[in-house]
């Protein structure tokens, strides 16, 4: 999830881990996003990505199948 920090990327992220899914929180702000990871626990991973640079988008998605073995 892009802008997993706050807001509605935060509470998106928080519904699908109810739901019992796994999520990659991705955002600038790796202070906020390390921290939301740990509380939210083994099934979120987070992934600092700027989504104004598309390049960048791999190490989600390796991130996502490294700690998930799912995309």
């Amino acid at each position: 999830m892009t802008g997993a920090t706050q807001g509605m990327g935060e509470t998106h992220a928080r519904l699908c881990l109810a739901e019992g899914a796994k999520v990659v929180l991705t955002d600038i702000n790796a202070e906020k996003g390390e921290a939301l990871a740990k509380e939210l626990g083994d099934n979120a991973l987070f992934i600092k990505h700027d989504v104004h640079k598309s390049w960048v988008c791999c190490p989600a998605f390796f991130g996502a199948w490294k700690s998930f073995k799912a995309f």
